[in-house]
C-alpha cells in the first residue's frame, strides 16, 4: 500500500510538470521509480515468506523476522516522507508563481505578445501566464522565418508534439471544390518520442465526425472519451481524448487544428485556451503569406523587442554568462523562443554574433574583478574561469578584442591608477 501511495505521488508530480519536456520529467523521477520497484519486489518477497510460514507449520522462529520487518516498514515511511519533501521542493522551484524573477520574465513575454493578440484573447493567457506565455512565445518566434504555407503548418504540428507532449497533432485544410477537409500536416509521437511524419490520409467530408462539426459550428470541440462516440469496437480506437479547434482567415473557417491523446479526459481548460491562441497565430501567419506582406507580423525585431529586453535582464541580473557551457540552445530554451530567432535577435540588436555577445559580458565581469582589491590574490586566468571562460586562449583573444590590451596589461594599468 505504501509503494502504491508513493507511485501515485510520482504520477501527480509528473503531471504538474506537464509544461516541461517528457525526457526532463522522466529524468527527474527515474531514481524514485527505481526505489518504488525495489519496494514492490521486497513486498512480494515478504508476502511469499509469510505464506510459507502458514503452509509449513514446522518452520518456527518467526520472531526473528519481526525486527527486520519493522526496519523495512520504517524504511518505507522514511522514503515516503523524504519523497514528498523532495517532490514539493522541486515542484515548487519550477512552478512558484510568486518568484519575482519569473514574474518579470512573464511580463516580458506578455509584452512580446501584445501586438499579436487582442486584449480579449490575452485574457486566456492570464489563467496560467507562466505556462501559456512561454509556449506561445516559442510558437510565435519559430514561425518568424516561415514564408510558405506548408512550412507554417508543419512547424505548428511539430511544435505541438515537442512543446506540449501530445501523442498526435494534425492540421486539416478545407477543399472548397469537393467540400472536404484535406490533411496537410500530421505528426505522431511514438517510440520514445520519435516524431513520425505521416502522409497518406483520407479526406474527411465536411459535416461528418468531430472535425466536420468544428467547420459547421465554427467552434472548437473537445471529446473526453472517443469510445463513447465510436461504440464498442475499442480495438479500432487509437486515441481516447480529442481537441479540435477551427482556424479562421477573415472570419471564415479555412481549416482545423486537431490534437489527440491516449488518456481519457486529458484536455483541460488551459489546453483549450492555448490551442485557440495557437490557431490565432496560424491565422495571422497564413494571412500574411496570402497577402504577400513582409514577414514581420508576429515578432518584430525592433529596439523595443520584449525578448531582447528579457535576454538583457537575464544577462545583467542573473549573470547567466558565468556558465561556461552556455550556448544558443540553452538561452533559447530559457527564453522559450526558437534558437534561430534568438540568433537573428542578437545579430540585429546586439550588433554582433552570439559568441561576441556573451563574451562581451564576461569581459566586463573580468574587468570589474580586476579592479576589485578583493581579487588581488587571484590569477587572471582564475578570474576568467569564474566569469564563464573555460580556457586560456579564447579568454585572451576575447579580452584583447573588446579592450585592445591584454588582461595582464589591463591589471597593471588599474594598479597604477589606484
Amino acid at each position: 500500500m505504501l509503494s502504491i501511495w508513493n507511485y501515485r505521488i510520482i504520477q501527480r508530480y509528473e503531471n504538474s510538470l506537464g509544461r516541461l519536456s517528457f525526457v526532463y520529467v522522466r529524468k527527474k523521477t527515474k531514481w524514485i521509480k527505481n526505489i518504488f520497484v525495489a519496494l514492490v519486489i521486497l513486498s512480494v518477497l515478504w508476502m511469499l515468506t509469510i505464506t510459507l510460514f502458514f503452509i509449513k507449520e514446522e518452520i518456527t522462529g518467526h520472531s526473528a523476522y519481526y525486527p527486520i520487518w519493522m526496519l523495512y516498514m520504517i524504511f518505507c515511511y522514511v522514503f515516503l516522507f523524504l519523497g514528498i519533501k523532495h517532490l514539493n521542493k522541486v515542484s515548487g522551484s519550477v512552478t512558484n508563481l510568486e518568484d519575482p524573477i519569473q514574474k518579470k520574465i512573464t511580463n516580458f513575454q506578455l509584452s512580446g505578445l501584445d501586438h499579436v493578440f487582442s486584449e480579449r484573447e490575452l485574457q486566456l493567457v492570464h489563467s496560467n501566464p507562466i505556462s501559456i506565455t512561454g509556449i506561445l512565445s516559442y510558437f510565435a518566434t519559430s514561425l518568424f522565418d516561415k514564408n510558405k504555407r506548408d512550412d507554417v503548418l508543419l512547424d505548428i504540428v511539430e511544435n505541438c508534439i515537442s512543446q506540449l507532449q501530445l501523442q498526435e497533432c494534425s492540421i486539416y485544410m478545407i477543399c472548397k471544390e469537393n467540400k472536404t477537409l484535406i490533411p496537410k500536416a500530421i505528426y505522431s509521437n511514438k517510440n520514445n518520442c520519435e516524431i513520425i511524419k505521416r502522409k497518406k490520409q483520407i479526406p474527411i467530408p465536411i459535416g461528418e465526425g468531430t472535425l466536420g462539426k468544428v467547420v459547421q459550428l465554427e467552434k472548437y470541440q473537445c471529446v473526453e472519451n472517443l469510445s463513447v462516440i465510436i461504440g464498442d469496437n475499442e480495438k479500432y480506437i487509437t486515441r481516447r481524448s480529442k481537441l479540435s479547434v477551427p482556424i479562421f482567415i477573415r472570419k471564415k473557417v479555412v481549416g482545423v487544428l486537431d490534437a489527440e491523446h491516449d488518456e481519457k479526459a486529458y484536455f483541460k481548460s488551459h489546453h483549450i485556451a492555448l490551442f485557440l491562441l495557437i490557431a490565432k497565430l496560424t491565422e495571422i501567419k497564413l494571412s500574411q503569406i496570402n497577402t504577400n506582406t513582409n514577414p514581420v507580423v508576429l515578432t518584430n525585431i525592433t529596439n523595443d523587442n520584449a525578448y531582447f529586453k528579457e535576454l538583457d535582464f537575464l544577462m545583467k541580473e542573473e549573470k547567466i554568462y558565468v556558465d561556461p557551457n552556455l550556448g544558443l540552445e540553452n538561452i533559447s530554451k530559457r527564453l522559450q523562443i526558437s534558437s534561430n530567432y534568438l540568433s537573428q535577435l542578437i545579430n540585429k540588436l546586439g550588433g554582433c554574433n552570439f559568441s561576441d555577445y556573451i563574451n562581451s559580458y564576461r569581459v566586463e565581469e573580468v574587468k570589474s574583478k580586476l579592479k576589485d582589491p578583493d581579487y588581488d590574490n587571484y590569477t587572471v586566468l582564475g578570474i576568467a574561469m569564474e566569469c564563464g571562460f573555460n580556457s586560456k586562449s579564447p579568454f585572451y583573444s576575447a579580452f584583447k578584442k573588446h579592450t585592445g590590451v591584454s588582461p595582464k596589461e589591463y591589471r597593471q594599468q588599474q594598479q597604477i591608477m589606484s
